[in-house]
């Protein structure tokens, strides 16, 4: 199996780690015990190494990293919108 092709699995299934997240906002309607700091770090963290893949032309990298931060983004936007 290509390391890529590897990558790209493990990249999406960590991305997937934030459905649970994603759900029990949506479910709950509230964001108050979430740590917008912890996201922001996280956020930054990803940025980081989606700017790496560019930099490598690594499509898992820049695939996943991307991903994730979209799925991140939406966490920022419900956290955002929920404390109102």
């Amino acid at each position: 199996m290509e390391i890529e092709f590897l990558m790209i699995v493990v990249g999406i299934s960590m991305s997937l780690a934030t459905f649970p997240q994603i759900y029990k906002l949506y479910k709950n309607k509230r964001s108050n015990d979430v740590s917008l700091l912890y996201l922001i770090v996280i956020m930054h963290g990803l940025g980081w190494w989606l700017y790496y893949g560019v930099l490598k032309d690594s499509f898992s990298l820049i695939f996943t990293n991307a991903l994730s931060l979209l799925f991140y983004l939406v966490v920022l936007v419900q956290i955002i919108y929920y404390r109102r």
